[in-house]
């Protein structure tokens, strides 16, 4: 199943259309692509080009949905839905007949410009709500060549002849979508928003049925599927499709807030026969942020906005809402879980609000402090507009304090800040902890030794970007990496190097914001979100190359997965991609990895095109290593146990605070037994000395010759005997 992705209404992406070849055409306006219904794409995007001529003016001065309608018998579609002023051709009210073989548009139908509303409170009483709706939205094409167009302006759907000649009006105030039958039956959607502000809730979207244009175009029902518009609906398209190849044709609807759903229609009614909402548990989950609690390995995601839900049980998984101990639901923009074992929330629904501590009950009640009767942690933090973009990301220390990865009110530049648990209602004492951060950053991770880590697009001299992705522009503006600081450390990171840091990874992370915007207005979207575990490895999506890469923290690659692919893997890819043409059924399809974390046992990643979480068990090649397993067998029987060759055994592997090594030899020798990184380079002397035959057993507790603690990451035992 394909979701609809629902667009914002800047950039324009979505679905427009099936063409005549059965691909799905998606994209904006500016920039279309075609995809195979097996999720494949071609290389040169198919035939499809964008609006080229007349050129398209700064997308900030004419925006829109850009609705497509495909004209039987030619390259060409019907081209509705911008607005803006008037560009001398493209404007509000404007239909375009446009070649989407050769990109070329021209003036179909136009509504006088005189009468469109430009100022605010009218345009939005006129158009049914809120400032996004334009003058004209969808339109449709029956067998007769007939156009349906959706007139917000004029609170109708408008029926043409093929020269734009107005054959009859069905009245239809904010019509949305239109969708003819093969029969001919008008079914039509209709969004309204109450003239609040952009991103009100008041309003409804309908769904209407009327017969042919040749049985007069009578209304026949309707019914309400929402009656609010859902977050930023209004920023979004609506998804309007009819399947009649049965007796009883059914109408498909995607929507925000209402996500999917397909009626039946029984004549006089439209009967409700799929529900995606309650399929999936929730209006708009898309995996882009996840959070777990390693010792339930519970789950938590949130939606599309501010919405948190969790995962409890995977014998049966199903999104549950998170909701508050007063039954309200838990809202805000991210999350991290301390060492108190308390949930720690960035709430708010826009793009400000306070750290507040809650427990980790079903229903979360507030964890207040002992002398005050509030579980506020900070003051309101402070980050670009929409959450599901602008939140960059939190952490906590081994003491609970709180690092928020947040935007300097006074120079608009992000930094990483430390606020202190004091045991007050509101902690107003933080410190910056990395002053400076470049625009494209995301991500903020704090292991077992409090080192800070943060993503950046940045990247280390040891980087190296993969042969196929030599010259691409969206891997090299989009993809960047870790950086790494000591406990307590301040510093700062730019485009090309970090200031103060322990480390710079080469592991790819991604993807950050291109930012091809001018500064003033840069266009921010989701960050990525990697992790770090209890023994310091560090778990980095890629969603540009849809691959999960794992190094240990000195940065050796332990690990990569994931190959481009939808839900039945059957994408097509170019040959030169290397080690991607082809998925078998032990390899990991994803679409878009943002977010990855991490328990003692499993990997979950957040897998944002095919909208669902990945859950990976871990296992190690050592786990059924031969050595192991005499390494019981020599712990039990080691009082008369003999060998007639060497033998060396180490475990547990991973271990977090010792490793026991295990030696036996047939003979007696002078032995000598080290511990060394993966350079080679000496780390401790466990043993050097004669060594009588039989069974020896040493402990290794992380230190080097200083008796200093290590970073977590591979080691090596080696010994040196005669």
């Amino acid at each position: 199943i394909m979701t609809p992705v629902l667009a914002q209404n800047y950039a324009g992406c979505g679905l427009r259309m099936i063409d005549k070849n059965g691909n799905l055409v998606y994209g904006s306006y500016g920039s279309l692509m075609s995809i195979g219904v097996d999720g494949s794409i071609p290389v040169t995007g198919g035939n499809i080009k964008a609006v080229t001529s007349p050129a398209l003016p700064y997308w900030r001065s004419l925006q829109g949905n850009g609705y497509m309608t495909p004209i039987p018998g030619t390259n060409k579609v019907y081209f509705s839905g911008l607005y803006g002023p008037d560009t001398g051709f493209y404007r509000d009210g404007n239909v375009y007949k446009l070649d989407i073989s050769t990109g070329v548009a021209e003036k179909w139908l136009t509504l006088p410009w005189d009468s469109i509303p430009k100022v605010k409170s009218p345009r939005e009483i006129r158009l049914g709500g809120g400032p996004f709706f334009s003058a004209i939205h969808g339109t449709a094409l029956d067998s007769a060549g007939r156009v349906y167009v959706c007139d917000r302006l004029n609170q109708q759907i408008g029926i043409y002849d093929s020269n734009a000649v107005l054959l009859r009006s069905i009245p239809l105030p904010c019509a949305d979508q239109v969708a003819i039958s093969k029969s001919g039956t008008i079914y039509a959607i209709t969004r309204y928003q109450v003239p609040q502000n952009p991103f009100s809730s008041a309003g409804h979207v309908r769904l209407f049925k009327f017969t042919s244009f040749a049985e007069g175009t009578v209304k026949v029902c309707s019914l309400t599927l929402a009656n609010y518009v859902h977050s930023q609906n209004c920023l979004s398209m609506t998804c309007l499709a009819v399947n009649d190849v049965n007796t009883k044709p059914w109408v498909w609807i995607g929507s925000s807030g209402i996500t999917v759903r397909a009626y039946q229609d029984d004549g006089s009614t439209l009967t409700l026969m799929k529900d995606f909402f309650t399929e999936r548990g929730s209006s708009n989950v898309v995996y882009d942020r996840l959070l777990v609690d390693r010792k339930t390995e519970n789950v938590y995601v949130n939606d599309s906005w501010n919405g948190f839900y969790k995962i409890v049980n995977w014998s049966n998984p199903a999104l549950l809402q998170c909701s508050t101990s007063a039954r309200k639901p838990l809202l805000g923009a991210d999350w991290a879980i301390g060492n108190n074992n308390l949930l720690y929330v960035r709430e708010g629904v826009d793009y400000m609000g306070p750290v507040k501590r809650y427990t980790l009950d079903h229903l979360h009640s507030p964890a207040n402090w002992a002398n005050t009767n509030s579980n506020m942690l900070t003051s309101d933090i402070f980050n670009r507009f929409a959450p599901c973009t602008g939140d960059r990301g939190i952490a906590l220390t081994t003491d609970n304090k709180v690092a928020v990865m947040q935007k300097n009110r006074t120079t608009a530049e992000y930094e990483v800040c430390v606020y202190g648990d004091s045991g007050s209602a509101v902690s107003t004492a933080k410190k910056v902890q990395i002053s400076k951060l470049p625009q494209s950053c995301g991500g903020v991770q704090i292991d077992t030794k409090n080192n800070l880590y943060v993503g950046a697009v940045i990247r280390s001299s040891e980087f190296q970007m993969p042969p196929f992705y030599q010259g691409d522009k969206g891997y090299a503006t989009g993809v960047g990496s870790i950086v790494k600081f000591a406990e307590g450390d301040t510093g700062s990171v730019g485009a090309t190097s970090a200031v103060n840091a322990s480390k710079v990874y080469s592991v790819p992370l991604g993807p950050f914001s291109a930012d091809p915007y001018p500064a003033s207005a840069p266009c921010v979207c989701r960050s990525p979100r990697f992790e770090v575990d209890a023994y310091g490895r560090i778990f980095a999506p890629n969603a540009v190359t849809n691959q999960v890469t794992i190094v240990d923290n000195e940065g050796n690659q332990l690990l990569q997965f994931g190959k481009y692919g939808n839900l039945d893997s059957r994408g097509v890819l170019p040959a030169d991609l290397p080690s991607q043409q082809i998925i078998t059924g032990t390899e990991i399809p994803l679409g878009w990895p943002t977010t990855v974390a991490t328990s003692e046992d499993y990997i979950y990643v957040g897998d944002l095109v095919n909208c669902r979480l990945v859950r990976l068990k871990m296992s190690y090649a050592l786990d059924n290593y031969p050595g192991l397993t005499e390494h019981v067998a020599l712990e039990q029987n080691e009082a008369n146990y003999s060998a007639s060759s060497y033998r060396l055994t180490s475990g547990p592997v991973p271990f977090n605070q010792n490793s026991a090594i295990m030696l036996s030899l047939p003979s007696s020798i002078n032995a000598r037994i080290d511990v060394i990184d993966v350079r080679g380079k000496l780390v401790k002397t466990l043993y050097n000395g004669d060594l009588s035959s039989g069974v020896h057993k040493y402990s290794w507790n992380g230190t080097n010759l200083r008796n200093q603690l290590v970073s977590a990451g591979l080691y090596i035992y080696r010994v040196t005997a005669g």
